[in-house]
C-alpha cells in the first residue's frame, strides 16, 4: 500500500511540508565537518559555554537529583519502578525536564544533560540517576519482547564469543565499526544515551534532521523521497525467519510531520533484500545527512536525547583499550503529553515495543550477557 500516489520528477512531493512547521536544527547550533568531506566549517577551538541544546545541571540540580536518589532507594524498589512519582525532583529541575521534551518534540529535535559524574556512583546508582532523570522527559520505557529496556552499548567482541555459540552474530550496538546514518526502527519516540565512557579514540556521533533531508530532496530528488515511501519487503524477523517478509515503508506521515524510519542493518544481514532502488535512496540520504549533519558534543556523563522519529544518527568506528572502553548505556521513552501522532494504518508497528508494563520490565546495570540476554537491539536497528 503507497502512502500516496505515484508520481514523476517534477511532481508535487509526497507531502505538503509547511515551511513553519519545518523541524530542522537550525543555525543556532555549532556545526563541524562530517566524517565525508563537506562544505561545513571546521568548528571553533572551544564552545565557550557550549551548543545551545546542551542543558547543564548545576551543583543545587545534582543535590536535588541525589536527594531523588536517595528517597527511591529507600522504596526498595528495582530501577525497572523508576517514574516521576518514584523520583522526585524540585518543581524547577522537573519543569526544566519537561521542557526537554518540549524541545525534543517541536523544535530541535535534539538535547544534551549535562554535569553528571559516572565516577561519584556506582553501576546501579548511575542506572537509577539516568532512568529517573529521563522518566521526566518520557515516562514510558520501551523493552525488547523479552522485558529488557537497558541497552549496553559497547565492544563486546573484547569479551570473546561463548561456547556453543556458532552462528549468532553481535548487534551493530555491540560492535565497534562505523555506522550509517540511520534510526532505531520502530524502537522508541525518543532515544536516550547515558555516556559512562568514551573511546581511546574514534566513536564520534553525528545527528541530522530528516525534516532538512526531505525538503532538500522535494527540491532535487523527489524521486528518492517517492522510493521512501512505498512499501518495502523486509526480511522476517529472527523468531519467525521463515514468515513472510514484513511491508513497511521507510518514511511516514501522520498528516503533520514526516516520520523517518531509515535502517541499513537488515539488508546487511540479507542483501537479498536490498534493490539497486533501495541503495540508490538510502546512499542518496546518507550522502544528504553526510553534508547536513552537526558532530554532537560528548563529555562523559553526558545524557544524550534525540527525537528517533525526526532526527538520524550516524557513529564513527572506535578504538578501545585495555583501560579506556567506549560505554554508552540506552534507553528508549516516549512522553505520553506530547509524543507525535502514529502514521495511519501502523500504529502497530510503533506500539509494539511499549507494551511490556513497567513493573515486568527488566533493566541490568551491566552487560552480562551482550550475545543474547542484555542485547535489546532487533534485527531491524542501525
Amino acid at each position: 500500500m503507497l502512502l500516496h500516489p505515484e508520481f514523476s520528477l517534477g511532481a508535487s512531493a509526497p507531502w505538503d511540508i509547511h515551511p513553519d512547521v519545518s523541524f530542522g536544527l537550525g543555525p543556532t547550533l555549532s556545526k563541524s565537518k562530517c566524517p565525508l568531506p563537506s562544505p561545513m566549517p571546521e568548528p571553533p577551538e572551544t564552545y565557550g559555554e557550549g551548543p545551545s541544546y546542551i542543558v547543564y545541571l548545576s551543583e543545587e540540580d545534582i543535590k536535588d537529583t541525589e536527594a531523588a536518589l536517595r528517597s527511591f532507594q529507600e522504596l526498595g524498589l528495582g530501577p525497572n519502578m523508576l517514574e516521576p512519582a518514584t523520583f522526585p525532583l524540585s518543581t524547577e529541575l522537573g519543569n526544566r525536564l519537561r521542557s526537554v521534551s518540549t524541545t525534543l518534540h517541536e523544535g530541535i529535535g535534539f538535547a544534551v544533560l549535562r554535569g553528571l559524574n559516572p565516577k561519584r556512583y556506582n553501576d546501579e546508582e548511575n542506572l537509577m540517576i539516568y532512568a529517573g532523570l529521563v522518566s521526566w522527559i518520557g515516562s514510558e520505557r520501551v523493552t525488547n519482547p523479552l522485558g529488557m529496556s537497558t541497552e549496553h552499548i559497547r565492544n563486546a567482541t573484547l569479551d570473546g564469543k561463548p561456547e556453543g555459540i556458532d552462528e549468532s552474530e553481535l548487534e551493530p550496538a555491540k560492535q565497534p565499526h562505523k555506522m550509517n546514518f540511520h534510526a532505531d526502527r520502530f524502537m522508541a519516540d525518543i532515544l536516550a544515551l547515558h555516556v559512562r565512557e568514551k573511546a581511546a579514540s574514534g566513536g564520534e556521533q553525528y545527528i541530522a534532521s530528516f525534516q532538512s533531508i526531505y525538503n532538500e530532496l522535494m527540491v532535487t530528488d523527489p524521486e528518492v523521497l517517492a522510493i521512501l515511501a512505498k512499501d518495502w519487503d523486509w526480511p522476517p524477523s529472527p523468531e519467525n525467519p521463515h514468515s513472510k517478509p514484513i511491508q513497511a515503508p521507510v518514511i511516514f506521515s501522520n498528516g503533520k510531520q514526516v516520520i523517518a524510519q531509515l535502517v541499513w542493518a537488515p539488508f546487511v544481514k540479507r542483501p537479498e533484500y536490498m534493490t539497486a532502488e533501495r541503495k540508490r535512496a538510502l546512499t542518496t540520504v546518507n550522502d544528504l545527512a553526510t553534508k547536513m549533519c552537526v558532530k554532537i558534543d560528548t563529555q562523559v556523563g553526558d545524557i544524550q536525547l534525540m527525537n528517533n522519529l525526526a532526527m538520524i544518527h550516524a557513529r564513527e568506528s572506535f578504538t578501545d583499550t585495555a583501560t579506556k572502553r567506549r560505554h554508552l548505556v540506552r534507553l528508549g521513552i516516549r512522553d505520553p503529553e506530547q509524543c507525535w501522532k502514529r502514521p495511519k494504518g501502523y500504529e502497530a508497528q510503533f506500539e509494539t515495543a511499549y507494551l511490556i508494563p513497567l513493573d515486568e520490565q527488566i533493566m541490568p546495570e551491566q552487560d552480562f550477557d551482550p550475545w543474547n540476554t542484555t542485547s535489546t537491539a532487533a534485527a531491524h536497528y542501525g
